[in-house]
C-alpha cells in the first residue's frame, strides 16, 4: 500500500492526478529545523521526518512524507499563524522573486529516498488593499508562504519559473521520475 503522510488538500489532488491509489495518514510532527541549515535540507528534512513517523507505524508500506517552504533573502517562511503575520509575509514578497522548495521523502522498507524541487515566484508590487482584500478571501490559511498560486494569488504573481505543481506543494514530475525507478 502507498501511504500520503500529509493532510494537504493540494498534495493528494496532485498525487490522484499521477494515477496512484494511496492511503492519507496526516504526520503530525513538529517542525523544527536547524536555522543553519540551508533551504533544501530544511526541506528534505521536514519531508523526512514526515515519513519516517507513519513508516514506523507501517513499515512494509510504501510511505510518500513532503513539505514546502517558501524563501526570501535566505529567510524560510512556513505558514501563518495569524492574519496580521500572513499580511507582513505578503509584504516581504511584493517586488519581489522568492524560492519555493517542495522536499520530498519515498521510504519503502527501510530504504529511503529524498530529494527535491525548487520554483522561483515573482510577485508584483503590491497596495496594502491588495494584500488585505487577499488575505479576506481566507484562502492564505494553512499554506507556506500564505498565499495558494492555483488560486486567487494568482492576480497577485508577476510570473513564476519551474514546476507550478511544486509550487502549490508537490512536484509530480520529478516524483513521477524517482517513483518509476525506486517506488515499483
Amino acid at each position: 500500500m502507498i501511504i500520503l503522510a500529509s493532510a494537504s488538500p493540494q498534495r493528494k489532488k496532485l498525487l490522484e492526478n499521477c494515477g496512484l491509489e494511496f492511503k492519507i495518514i496526516p504526520a503530525s510532527v513538529d517542525e523544527i529545523f536547524d536555522e543553519s541549515w540551508d533551504k533544501y535540507k530544511i526541506a528534505s528534512h521536514l519531508a523526512f521526518i514526515k515519513a519516517n513517523k507513519i513508516a514506523k507505524l507501517y513499515p512494509d508500506d510504501i510511505i510518500i512524507g513532503s513539505d514546502t517552504i517558501v524563501v526570501l533573502n535566505n529567510k524560510v517562511y512556513g505558514k501563518a499563524e495569524t492574519k496580521k503575520e500572513a499580511f507582513q509575509m505578503l509584504k516581504d514578497f511584493s517586488g519581489n522573486t522568492h524560492s519555493v522548495i517542495t522536499g520530498v521523502a519515498i521510504i519503502k522498507k527501510g530504504q529511503t529516498e529524498i530529494f527535491y524541487d525548487e520554483s522561483f515566484v515573482t510577485f508584483r508590487n503590491l497596495t496594502d488593499a491588495e494584500i488585505l482584500n487577499y488575505l479576506a478571501t481566507e484562502e492564505y490559511a494553512d499554506k507556506a508562504g500564505s498565499y495558494g498560486i492555483q488560486g486567487k494569488a494568482k492576480e497577485l504573481i508577476e510570473k513564476f519559473t519551474g514546476s507550478l505543481n511544486n509550487v502549490i506543494g508537490f512536484p509530480t514530475e520529478m516524483f513521477m521520475e524517482r517513483f518509476k525507478v525506486d517506488g515499483k
